[in-house]
């Protein structure tokens, strides 16, 4: 089956809080526009919300989660013939947020990023993505039939980084968390 994508790119920023710790900060930023079509009458609508997530990093510590959920709603009217998803993911594994100081600190991967969907259990971002990269999370998926071919539906979207077993050096740190949506 042949599927169309919607994007949109949430930056992460990661900053040097002080010797012993770093703050992150999450900013959203939205494609210019939200509709993607799958055919002439297939819509999907995806927004997500969140002005600023920050991040407080400690080296070692397993639990440096953002002070605020992403919000992503997703809106379809799509025939009765499939699935619905949404993606989030990371288009490179080993090297989700990148070091911005040149000679100084390594990347921080994929596998170190976490989130929780609905509060539900904890999703590393090492799962297959949209992009053919390993380093995604699947949002939701729900089958497509006459009485749900039209919808809407909100996801809570709670991002952790999680150093435990490791140590950082203190830097900014930069990368695109990408979402999309599939009707398939």
């Amino acid at each position: 089956m042949v599927g169309r994508w919607l994007h949109l790119l949430v930056f992460l920023v990661f900053e040097m809080l002080d010797p012993f710790g770093l703050a992150a900060q999450v900013t959203i930023a939205g494609s210019p526009n939200p509709h993607a079509e799958a055919s002439v009458s297939d819509t999907i609508t995806i927004s997500v919300l969140a002005s600023t997530i920050n991040f407080e990093l400690v080296n070692g510590r397993a639990a440096n989660r953002g002070s605020s959920p992403l919000s992503v709603t997703t809106s379809w009217d799509v025939q009765p013939r499939g699935t619905v998803a949404v993606y989030a993911y990371f288009d490179n594994p080993s090297a989700a947020l990148l070091h911005t100081t040149p000679g100084v600190g390594s990347d921080i991967p994929a596998s170190r990023v976490e989130a929780q969907v609905n509060g539900g259990r904890t999703q590393t971002f090492t799962g297959a993505s949209p992009a053919g990269t390993t380093a995604g999370i699947t949002v939701f998926t729900m089958t497509i039939v006459g009485s749900n071919r039209r919808g809407t539906r909100s996801d809570s979207l709670q991002l952790n980084i999680n150093l435990q077993g490791t140590n950082i050096e203190p830097d900014t740190y930069r990368g695109v968390l990408r979402i999309r949506a599939q009707a398939f």
